[in-house]
């Protein structure tokens, strides 16, 4: 049972929630940078079809090495566009024929895995008065994730940079989390601080992971923790060098597979 001055803390945090809530949905209006980011240009493809992704998947030792690589953008960002995609990716990878045991997610950026929900998205949503189609956004990616699971593969998440609202829901979605002790990762669900909840499961997931007490904070306060701390509250699974990342995930997805799941 939470100490009597936690809960209340909890409680006061949780008003201060709803109000937010409140004032977001009657007079929230999206700041300059993020207007500017909702007239971007309509997104283009590369040369091989990916918006979202460097390309199909590599298989290294068979392991399927999935390298997230938002063309449009410097941050990898959540969008119904990008779970398309990533649907129609792994379908591609599984309907391959090629003896894929496990899966690797990785981002192409230097500094980030998934920094969240495309802002520029929930602006142009807002303006258009399109607020009711979150939810729809919402479960269409638990579903993304349901037939990414369904395939039987263990997937790990490789994290380096922020790794942030959505993209801390999608890792948690995976099996493993190995995550890089470089300054440039943190972990978090900061979409509180903008009156917001996070929409993959992150308040069922978290909790179940860390435990009620270490994740309150993350879930009300948008509290963000570095890799060392996120190995010890059992958020990630390891911790390595940002030059290590990459091979440390595909020895442990190789591993996973060979355990029953």
């Amino acid at each position: 049972r939470l100490p009597s001055a936690y809960t209340a803390r909890v409680e006061r945090n949780q008003t201060a929630l709803m109000l937010a809530s409140v004032v977001v949905a009657r007079r929230f209006a999206a700041p300059r940078a993020l207007r500017s980011l909702s007239a971007l240009p309509k997104e283009q493809s590369s040369a091989d079809g990916y918006q979202f992704f460097a390309g199909p998947p590599e298989v290294i030792d068979g392991v399927a090495v999935v390298r997230l690589d938002n063309k449009n953008a410097k941050m990898n960002t959540l969008s119904p566009n990008m779970q398309d995609e990533a649907k129609e990716l792994w379908q591609g990878l599984v309907s391959s024929g090629q003896n894929v045991k496990a899966a690797v997610f990785i981002s192409a950026k230097p500094d980030n895995f998934i920094a969240g929900a495309d802002i520029g998205m929930l602006a142009a949503k807002k303006k258009a008065g399109e607020e009711d189609s979150l939810l729809e956004v919402c479960m269409s990616g638990h579903k993304m994730f349901d037939e990414l699971k369904a395939s039987g593969l263990p997937i790990v998440a490789a994290i380096h940079g922020a790794c942030l609202g959505g993209g801390l829901e999608w890792a948690l979605k995976c099996d493993y989390r190995v995550a890089t002790q470089s300054p440039k990762t943190k972990l978090g669900l900061p979409e509180v601080k903008l009156g917001l909840l996070p929409g993959w499961g992150g308040t069922y997931a978290l909790p179940k992971l860390i435990g009620l007490t270490e994740a309150l904070p993350m879930i009300l306060q948008g509290k963000e923790v570095r890799a060392d701390k996120a190995k010890k509250l059992g958020l990630v699974d390891a911790v390595c060098d940002p030059a290590s990342l990459e091979s440390l995930a595909i020895k442990k997805a190789a591993e996973l597979a060979e355990k029953p799941m």
